[in-house]
């Protein structure tokens, strides 16, 4: 049992709970805990697939030319969109790194 479960067990003790609830509020926990874990492994089948969860295996990243090449994209142009955004705000450390790194934000 872990340090936090029990710290919650003891301090539904305290406070007088009965055992049902006791028992409905640890379900909740776990119910919550669950669908927190199945959120990361859907969100990032590698990390369901190093933990031995093969449900998502479809979901894996091309490993080949073209998937370094769609995940080369995306790692560029989604920091470059935030950049852009937070340039076009005025966030003066934005418009130094887009300068520093020869960024073209147009109409900033």
């Amino acid at each position: 049992m872990t340090h936090l479960r029990q710290q919650m067990i003891d301090a539904m003790i305290v406070r007088g709970f009965s055992a049902r609830t006791h028992e409905s509020y640890l379900s909740a926990v776990n119910a919550l805990a669950d669908g927190f874990w199945e959120s990361i492994l859907e969100m990032s089948p590698t990390t369901a697939t190093v933990y031995g969860d093969q449900r998502y295996d479809d979901r894996l990243p091309d490993p080949g030319p073209v998937g370094r090449e769609k995940l080369r994209r995306v790692l560029t142009t989604d920091p470059g969109t935030g950049v852009m955004r937070h340039a076009d705000a005025g966030y003066p450390e934005a418009l130094e790194f887009a300068e520093r790194h020869r960024l073209d934000l147009p109409g900033v």
